[in-house]
């Protein structure tokens, strides 16, 4: 296989959003995968038995010749020096491969087999040949592959649900999820398989015209995956799209049009099918992909627009500035830039306001010089009323992290936090903060509300002292009596 440019584009204008679930294309991906792991798992004991009894059968003495004279009647004289060459390296389990693998080699021998054969070799050879034949051709790859000299039209569409290995169907199913939720999103689950399969088709139809003959199979979603790319960059025609790119050590992303990317995929594909001609890449399966999957859009646009959303497609998916912002003030800390990453956030917050992951963060920042911006930090994080549980767990952290803030906090937002912790896990320390409150005397109707929840909370743990204990407080503060 020759050396190929390390180059990747990858369009990257939308982003997944579950509210147009994926209905079709997860059915797709779970397809390709559970084929995989399930069906396709068994090939390699399939192959290493056949060719283990090949092996042990002596039946390659008496085939090589004929196999010499079969490539030669087909003019196929590279792959035969290929195979010299690999003899004279002492490499005959390449050559066993490439002999099994090839059925109109089989066929041939059943045709000449009485003028190679001795009459003692021919009843072992017609029993056990069929039988490693058969078994090497069980495998997923020589049964459902496209093998162009032997088309069909259940290859055509079988091929393109198998892979020939973990990372070929790894690198397929990237590709496919990164374009497919826009497509399936832009056209309907339905329109989305059946463009898929033609896509898919089209480009096993190439790949046979380009190699009428040729005896090696085709298997793997990627004619059917580049006519997904093709639909993506397809729908949005002339716009001006995102895409990620790697190009040797340069790495990024461009906006240019659309379809400019279409013509630039195509393109190389065809150069690489030119100047890599013993690559193992179906090029001209990928050509033919995306050939099928623009045509199918374009065609899909002129004869009725309503099949696509375009709210969708022309919907501004861009990443929230707040949270590039925040982002940045991420990799700072990263780089121990403390103080840059303070004053980058102070403007995030004057910016975009405050919540209580960027309170939190400012908290953490100013903790490291505590001065009056950390009190105020503090103050402000300390009010904020919490959204679940992990929010709740930080603020109860906070507030024993730093017990002499009670000092300066004010009464109503000690009331505030002490109700917010009046749970289970945190019913103490709202005691704690109740019984500083009552020592300093503080607002009768502001201790008055939070005994009644610490009242309620004692009830429900069966606490019945506490629960009359509170209650009573409670009773007290709001009908303006004495609070000792």
């Amino acid at each position: 296989r020759s050396e190929r440019i390390p180059m990747l584009i990858i369009p990257t204008e939308k982003r997944f959003d579950w509210q147009r679930a994926p209905v079709m294309l997860l059915f797709i991906v779970s397809a390709n995968c559970l084929l995989f792991f399930f069906y396709q798992s068994a090939d390699n004991d399939k192959y290493y038995e056949a060719l283990h009894r090949y092996a042990n059968s002596g039946f390659f003495e008496v085939e090589w010749p004929q196999f010499e004279h079969y490539l030669e009647s087909r003019g196929e004289h590279s792959a035969l020096l290929t195979h010299r060459n690999a003899l004279a390296d002492d490499n005959q389990g390449e050559v066993w491969v490439a002999l099994l693998r090839d059925a109109g080699f089989y066929t041939f021998l059943q045709q000449r087999r009485d003028a190679f054969l001795t009459p003692a070799q021919l009843d072992k050879w017609v029993n056990e040949r069929s039988q490693i034949h058969a078994l090497i051709f069980s495998t997923s790859v020589l049964r459902f592959g496209l093998t162009p000299s032997e088309l069909s039209i259940t290859t055509l569409f079988s091929h393109q649900f198998l892979h020939g290995g973990f990372m070929h169907l790894l690198g397929n199913m990237f590709f496919l999820v990164i374009c497919g939720f826009t497509v399936e999103a832009a056209i309907g689950p339905l329109r989305f398989l059946a463009f898929y399969l033609i896509s898919g088709l089209a480009g096993g139809l190439l790949f046979y015209i380009s190699n009428t003959s040729g005896s090696t199979p085709l298997v793997g979603a990627s004619g059917a995956i580049s006519g997904v790319m093709a639909m993506y960059v397809a729908a949005f025609r002339l716009k001006r799209i995102e895409f990620f790119y790697w190009f040797f050590m340069f790495v990024g992303f461009i906006r240019a049009p659309a379809l400019l990317i279409l013509g630039f995929y195509i393109g190389k594909e065809i150069l690489d099918y030119y100047t890599n001609p013993h690559s193992n890449v179906a090029y001209m399966a990928h050509v033919g992909g995306f050939i099928a999957g623009s045509l199918l859009i374009l065609g899909a646009l002129l004869l009725n627009r309503n099949i696509f959303d375009f709210t969708y497609l022309e919907q501004d998916q861009s990443i929230d500035p707040a949270q590039e912002q925040l982002a940045e003030v991420y990799s700072l800390i990263e780089k121990y830039r403390f103080g840059l990453a303070l004053k980058t956030l102070n403007a995030l917050i004057t910016e975009h306001g405050n919540s209580l992951e960027r309170e939190t963060l400012r908290y953490n920042l100013t903790k490291l010089r505590p001065d009056k911006a950390f009190l105020n930090s503090l103050h402000t994080l300390l009010r904020h009323k919490p959204g679940n549980e992990r929010e709740l767990a930080l603020l109860h952290s906070v507030w024993r992290e730093n017990p002499e803030i009670r000092h300066t906090l004010d009464t109503d937002s000690q009331v505030r936090l002490a109700l917010n912790l009046t749970s289970p896990d945190y019913l103490t320390t709202a005691e704690d903060i109740f019984n500083a409150l009552q020592h300093d005397k503080a607002n009768h109707s502001a201790l008055g509300v939070l005994a009644r929840r610490l009242s309620l909370c004692f009830e429900g743990l069966g606490n019945a002292a506490k629960h009359k204990t509170y209650n009573d407080f409670a009773e007290r503060a709001i009908s303006g009596g004495s609070l000792r």
